[in-house]
């Protein structure tokens, strides 16, 4: 039975990962489409800035995926 939750919480994580990842890169293009409008410097660094965050949330979905998958077949 604690293995099933391990297994499930690894299973969110990996999830709630992916929703970051996809929630920060919307963030980061409407930066982008800000900024072609405006031509403010700063809404660039901010789009840097979600762009990076987004990458490493994307990383830890994979390497949640990777470990849910791993618990899976390892029962």
């Amino acid at each position: 039975a604690v293995e099933a939750v391990e297994d499930a919480a690894e299973g969110v994580i990996a999830v709630a990962a992916g929703v970051a990842a996809a929630y920060l890169k919307i963030s980061a293009d409407d930066r982008n489409a800000a900024y072609l409008t405006t031509g403010n410097p700063a809404l660039l660094d901010e789009r840097r800035r979600l762009d990076s965050a987004s990458g490493w949330a994307f990383a830890a979905m994979q390497v949640g995926f990777a470990v849910f998958s791993y618990l899976l077949l390892a029962e």
